[in-house]
């Protein structure tokens, strides 16, 4: 039988997770979902996990401070959740988790990004994943993820995306110019000198605009050697959706280790732009041929072949073009925030009955889904 405490009040629930500054992906993420809950009537108290830095002194300290607060307001909430990478599985989720326990709240955990705990040190790795054994619910970002570790632990993980909030109606298409636009760190990983060299092969043909925080001094070293390619700064989230209109497509050629669901794919899908990327972790789950080009990491001749096809062959730039705006709906914030207020509904209401929270819970990925309200179950 569901539990009856809390059903005649507005959702509230402690939501723990990155600090909105400095504004990193994940911290605008989580932001926004704590920003949607509230404006759809959940009474939500943010716990900010603030940078741990590098002295494990600081970082204990930081780690009792978020632990502290979410204690003080556990015994008020509904549920308690927690939205962390794949390190802070093993020590702020788990000990969250505890909190959660104790107060006999039920416990949701989402981790971002593209790690697998199995990539952790011993410790931390059997931490980590025994919170997403205990938790009521866990989630994780990429679908063949979340298959892995379902299979490694045999418990059911679910699927939650990276996603973003619609800007309203794109951009009407412009001809093709070779105008291309990568927006991320500037750091060797995310593959800025293959960039560099796809744009010095092909000449004066394409032109690429660099947005974002330079690591180890790459703006002279790769950004100067061409006249084709430009550092333009460092853009906020909000600033984003304005800028990325006056591109063509987004690239994208990635081989960070970390590499989960890029929100600036899904960014580039809601202005209509096609994406070239590399078939590199789970990049492949969001870009195939119906909206963008993917080719192998570190591969700059499959680079420049890809931006020359984009920027001379119209019918398929306007092909990906129409494919890129059809699946930016899978990464609507509408569908997923709902999924996360319905999630909360259940741990709430079925905090003792774990076959009956599973069952809900597979209930909420079939097709035709109602809109539920925050404040009702």
């Amino acid at each position: 039988m569901p539990s009856r405490r809390g059903r005649n009040h507005a959702l509230r629930i402690v939501m723990i997770g990155p600090a909105l500054y400095p504004e990193t992906g994940t911290s605008v993420l989580f932001q926004l979902l704590v920003d949607r809950m509230r404006a759809g009537g959940a009474i939500v108290h943010m716990v900010p996990i603030p940078r741990g830095g590098r002295n494990p002194f600081v970082k204990l300290l930081k780690l009792l401070g978020v632990l502290l607060k979410t204690m003080r307001l556990a015994s008020h909430a509904d549920a308690i959740s927690a939205h962390v990478p794949t390190p802070q599985l093993s020590n702020v989720a788990f000990a969250s988790m505890i909190v959660a326990a104790l107060f006999r709240r039920p416990f949701i955990v989402r981790k971002f990004g593209g790690m697998d705990p199995s990539g952790l040190r011993p410790h931390a790795r059997y931490l980590a994943e025994k919170t997403l054994r205990r938790s009521d619910v866990s989630f994780v970002e990429a679908r063949k993820q979340c298959d892995d570790i379902t299979q490694r632990l045999r418990m059911e993980i679910f699927w939650y995306p990276n996603y973003r909030d619609s800007c309203g109606a794109p951009s009407p298409p412009h001809p093709m110019a070779g105008r291309f636009v990568y927006v991320g760190r500037v750091c060797h990983e995310k593959g800025i000198r293959e960039i560099v060299e796809a744009v010095t092969s092909l000449g004066g043909r394409c032109s690429v605009d660099v947005y974002g925080p330079c690591e180890n001094g790459l703006r002279r070293e790769l950004l100067d050697r061409s006249a084709h390619i430009h550092y333009r700064g460092v853009l906020t989230n909000a600033n984003v959706p304005d800028v990325l209109p006056a591109y063509d497509a987004l690239l994208l050629p990635t081989y960070w280790e970390g590499e989960g669901y890029p929100g600036v794919i899904i960014e580039a899908f809601l202005a209509g732009l096609p994406v070239v990327a590399t078939r590199w972790k789970f990049i492949p789950e969001m870009v195939d041929e119906t909206c963008g080009i993917l080719v192998e990491p570190g591969d700059v001749a499959g680079l420049v072949l890809a931006m020359e096809r984009l920027a001379s062959d119209e019918a398929l730039a306007r092909r990906l073009r129409n494919g890129a705006l059809s699946r930016a709906k899978e990464f609507s914030s509408d569908r997923w925030v709902e999924l996360f207020v319905r999630t909360c509904h259940i741990a709430r209401d079925y905090p003792r009955d774990d076959a009956e929270r599973l069952r809900r819970m597979q209930g909420l990925y079939e097709p035709c889904q109602c809109n539920l309200s925050v404040s009702t179950a």
